[in-house]
């Protein structure tokens, strides 16, 4: 039997911000954390790029962290899952109305919140919220660069603070969709295969797989396995 266990999002994100917290200054513990949030950021990008190229496309309108699910089975696969769906609704042209004031305060779209017609750009918006819970974004210093991060990740932030500012413009119509976000997002998001030959950063994953907790154990596992550095 195959059987699926399940981290929120939220509780991952929970428990990265007690690691990090716990270790303030260990700035090889920060790169490797980007590399998860990337992970994890294509993988939900594209799970409800999937609800909104549907025929016809499907409006989730309740995206939050506390429904969106880290999946892993017995054989150490992943996946997202996007649960809590009873608030979804069909899209099916571009004039269709739909209910004012849906969803989850703080995630909601304004012209969701405020009753306009809206569509899947609604989704995005929430997504942004997301995301900047997801990386931390809250305590990003503009000034200088993060406990000494190296200029990819220097990148990897300018990228995204650009991107989440599109995702929350005004006009939604203007918003970028999960499939646009996902293909300008490409060279930006970091991998562990750019890593595995610095041995401090290995060892930081190493550290990360033993004493990070389940998620990040069977997370991990296949990362260390796919590099040989278990």
């Amino acid at each position: 039997m195959n059987s699926i266990t399940s981290y929120t999002l939220q509780a991952v994100i929970e428990c990265k911000t007690r690691l990090l917290a716990e270790q303030p200054d260990n700035g090889h513990l920060y790169l490797v954390m980007n590399m998860i949030e990337c992970h994890i950021f294509r993988s939900i990008l594209e799970c409800v790029d999937n609800f909104h190229t549907m025929n016809p496309p499907v409006i989730h309108r309740d995206l939050r962290p506390e429904n969106i699910l880290l999946a892993v089975n017995s054989r150490n696969e992943h996946c997202i899952i996007i649960g809590n769906t009873g608030l979804a609704t069909i899209h099916e042209f571009s004039t269709q109305s739909h209910t004012a004031g849906v969803g989850s305060g703080g995630y909601q779209a304004p012209e969701v919140a405020n009753g306009r017609n809206y569509d899947t750009q609604a989704d995005v918006y929430s997504l942004s919220i997301i995301f900047q819970h997801l990386f931390n974004c809250f305590i990003w210093c503009d000034s200088q660069q993060h406990r000494d991060e190296p200029p990819i990740v220097t990148q990897l932030h300018q990228y995204l603070r650009l991107q989440f500012n599109a995702m929350m413009n005004s006009v939604f119509e203007e918003r970028p969709s999960c499939a646009e976000i996902l293909m300008v997002s490409r060279p930006y998001l970091i991998d562990f295969g750019q890593f595995t030959d610095d041995p401090e950063v290995v060892a930081t994953i190493q550290w990360l797989y033993k004493n990070g907790g389940p998620f990040f154990h069977s997370f991990l596992h296949e990362v260390l396995l796919k590099y040989q550095i278990l």
